[in-house]
């Protein structure tokens, strides 16, 4: 498998689904098949990329969260890069509160009990 083909496999289904936010579950898999398939090669940055800005536009910043967690326990090259986005994350540099990256509405109301 080559992650340079899934990239541009992924990024041409993204075009076609732009605008149609019911086709966002079916890309999300799309993409967690090829992270399944290619996304411990060394090389995989650009496909981990890729799909953390599908979860940033759609504004799923848990998914997002969760995706950096996942990507900066495998050894890449883009591994600098990853930590440093998931650093500014949670820091507060991105716009979504620091609640929202680490546990679902649920587990936030079981806290504050």
């Amino acid at each position: 498998a080559c992650v340079d083909l899934w990239v541009h496999y992924l990024q041409a289904a993204m075009t076609l689904a732009d605008g149609q936010p019911e086709l966002q579950e079916g890309l999300r898999q799309l993409f967690e098949r090829g992270i399944e398939a290619v996304g411990r090669d060394w090389r995989a940055f650009p496909l981990w990329d890729l799909y953390f800005h599908f979860e940033e536009r759609a504004g799923q910043w848990q998914k997002l969260g969760e995706l950096l967690r996942r990507a900066a326990a495998i050894p890449m090259e883009g591994l600098p890069a990853v930590r440093i986005r998931l650093r500014s994350l949670v820091m507060g540099d991105a716009s979504p509160p620091l609640e929202d990256l680490c546990c679902d509405a649920e587990e936030l109301r079981s806290l504050g009990t």
